[in-house]
This record gives C-alpha cells, structure tokens and sequence, in this order.
C-alpha cells in the first residue's frame, strides 16, 4: 500500500523502549511482503514536514499521529504557504 514509510516515535513507548517498537514495526512492515523503503525520524513534527518536503506531485501522505491538533497546525502552515505563492 505504502512506498515509503516513515518511523517516528514520540512518548508513549507502553513500558517498552524505543529499539523494540521500532524493531516491531520494521518486523511487521517485512511480514507485508511488500517493498518500501522506510526511515526514522524519532520526533512528529519533524517527520510530518519531511514527508511533504519530500513528497512529488500527486502524493499521498498519511500520518498516524499522537496529538493531531499538532498535525493539523503543520499542515496548515504548508497550505498557507502554498496559498500565499
């Protein structure tokens, strides 16, 4: 389903660390069968505004995010730009 896919991780581990999660994922992301190129980028904000930075044309982004008034702000900021160009 994804091409890429990036990995972030925030404050809620659920009494596991960072490595383990993110050895789960990479796990489960291997079991799809599928390829995809993935990458880390540990904090929210900077992973969401990565993927548009680096999104072509006609892409479609989707973020599993924690706190989403944060996500919405990032890419309100993006529209606004994008408006003002």
């Amino acid at each position: 389903m994804f091409d890429h896919i990036i990995i972030r991780q925030e404050k809620h581990l659920r009494g596991r660390t960072e490595e383990e999660i993110i050895g789960l994922i990479m796990e489960g992301i291997a079991e799809s069968g599928k390829t995809v190129t993935t990458e880390i980028i540990k904090k929210e904000v900077e992973a969401i505004k990565h993927a548009i930075d680096n999104a072509e044309e006609g892409s479609f982004i989707t973020a599993l995010s924690d706190v989403v008034t944060n996500a919405i702000e990032i890419v309100q900021e993006y529209l606004d730009k994008e408006s003002e160009a």
